[in-house]
């Protein structure tokens, strides 16, 4: 999953939205080290929902 999480738009997207895209990938790292467990679910057109369990 964590190729997923540190997954950033191409640059003619990325212009629109700033940052790294590294924040799922840190809460991800932060998550696993207390561990907990954080999942994704992504459907076009109608959004995310990310489940963080500790």
């Amino acid at each position: 999953m964590m190729s997923l999480l540190s997954y950033r738009a191409d640059q003619s997207r990325s212009q629109k939205i700033p940052g790294s895209g590294l924040g799922l990938s840190v809460v991800k790292t932060i998550v696993e080290s207390c561990g907990g467990d954080i999942t994704l679910k992504s459907t076009v057109g109608v959004g995310t929902a990310i489940t963080v369990i500790l």
